[in-house]
């Protein structure tokens, strides 16, 4: 199970994909809201500064001094 937190609206969201470089690390995450369609406004699409705010805990992990508690 992979679980991505948005620090910066303080929220969880489900992972619909993840987009890794050549070195293995993510560049680009797209996730939705809980329980949101995804093809509505609850769609994120996360990449560059964005992904900075993004931690991601599960099989992959990333940014993981931004999950809470």
């Amino acid at each position: 199970m992979i679980e991505i937190w948005d620090n910066y609206n303080k929220q969880w969201l489900e992972p619909m994909a993840i987009f890794f470089d050549r070195e293995g690390n993510p560049w680009k995450v797209s996730a939705c809201s809980p329980g949101a369609d995804p093809l509505s406004d609850g769609w994120y699409d996360l990449q560059g500064d964005d992904l900075m705010q993004v931690g991601i805990k599960g099989e992959v992990t990333y940014n993981s001094e931004l999950l809470p508690g």
